[in-house]
């Protein structure tokens, strides 16, 4: 890795495992938790973290598309005890060779309106089985799920989706990051009320911030995604490892005068006479433009700030205070034990989940097991 200019992405596999671990621990005894590995499993790579869930018990998996469920599925294939559930269900489809692929791969599609309940019935029906599904009932979100007058309509209507085997009802937290939003207390009001209508069927609406916000919130299957990939959304003290580790060398070092201006549109002005390093990292890279000026980075121990606007595949630093002790191809931290997911974002002004999907889609990942 050394003396080379490339950027090298390290997930720590033993990490991923250990999180599984430490949020299995907090819920009850009869509580599954279930893994969302949606967006090549936030960035740290689906195909290991599906193996590395599946080794530590995980049988429930969540994932975004269709297309995502067949990798899961392509990954998983000689595992014939998962149940992989896709959110974003049967809207938008509308061809044949789709709906048969949920029903004869026994995908579980969570049905987010009632047009997509007729039609997993209609398939049902035609083939005269019965096929499993979520029912996903909006409480706040308004993004998906069943609204509250399509609900009354579907409760008055049950009897005509006899073919359906609901695998459970869900809703979706929209503000379990914050504990002092009332909105989580409605949410969790009106889903009870929803619960109450299906007694015999498993009940889920916990993401990865309600599994921390309180533990009336777990039900039956929790559906946990950022937090096995070492953000922790709600900034709780909790066992939680950083699985990403995000290291790349030093291009160039060069000296620069005091008043010099640094990176487009000239946003950062010397107030001494300054040494500059530039790292081969950039937005295209998935560090955001909107650090630019207000982030760091670890150079040789040495927390060093990021100087003018991020350029699309380079960085600048101010490494003046260390310049004696750095070198050409001395490696930088920009993520790792001195610089986390969490503190990137919060510099970022973004979230930790723009972080890790972002960074993790253009750099050529290495598993390993850290002690």
């Amino acid at each position: 890795m050394e003396n080379s200019y490339t950027s090298g992405l390290c997930i720590d596999i033993s990490a991923v495992r250990h999180n599984y671990r430490t949020i299995n621990k907090l819920l009850e005894p009869q509580t599954t938790c279930g893994v969302v590995i949606k967006a090549n499993a936030y960035g740290v790579g689906m195909e290991a973290c599906a193996e590395a869930f599946y080794a530590e018990g995980c049988r429930l998996f969540f994932v975004a598309s269709l297309d995502e469920a067949l990798e899961l599925k392509s990954i998983l294939q000689n595992q014939n005890d998962i149940n992989i559930a896709v959110f974003h269900g049967l809207g938008g489809l509308s061809d044949g060779a789709s709906l048969d692929a949920f029903a004869k791969l026994g995908l579980i599609p969570v049905l987010n309106s009632l047009h997509e309940i007729e039609l997993w019935q209609a398939v049902a029906s035609k083939n005269n089985t019965q096929y499993s599904a979520m029912l996903h009932i909006d409480t706040g979100m308004e993004r998906l799920g069943l609204t509250n007058q399509e609900f009354q309509t579907f409760l008055n209507n049950q009897d005509k989706f006899t073919n359906i085997n609901w695998y459970s009802v869900m809703s979706h937290l929209a503000c379990a990051d914050d504990p002092e939003n009332p909105m989580t207390e409605r949410q969790y009001q009106d889903f009870l009320n929803i619960k109450a209508s299906f007694p015999d069927i498993s009940a889920s609406l916990a993401n990865s911030a309600g599994v921390f916000y309180d533990a009336k919130l777990h039900f039956d299957i929790e559906r946990v995604g950022a937090a096995m990939s070492g953000f922790n959304p709600c900034n709780t003290k909790i066992d939680i490892k950083p699985v990403m580790f995000l290291h790349t060398p030093i291009l160039n070092i060069h000296h620069v005068l005091k008043g010099s201006t640094v990176g487009y549109g000239a946003t950062h002005t010397c107030k001494r006479n300054t040494v500059i390093a530039t790292i081969p990292v950039g937005y295209a890279d998935g560090y955001l433009r909107s650090a630019g000026n207000k982030s760091s980075v670890w150079v040789n121990g040495t927390k060093c700030s990021v100087i003018g606007r991020i350029s699309m595949d380079l960085i600048t630093i101010d490494i003046t205070d260390i310049a004696e002790q750095t070198k050409l191809g001395d490696l930088v931290e920009i993520l790792g034990q001195n610089q986390t997911v969490d503190s990137l974002a919060k510099d970022a002004g973004s979230i930790g989940y723009e972080i890790l999907t972002s960074i993790g889609k253009n750099h050529s990942r290495t598993y390993t097991t850290m002690p």
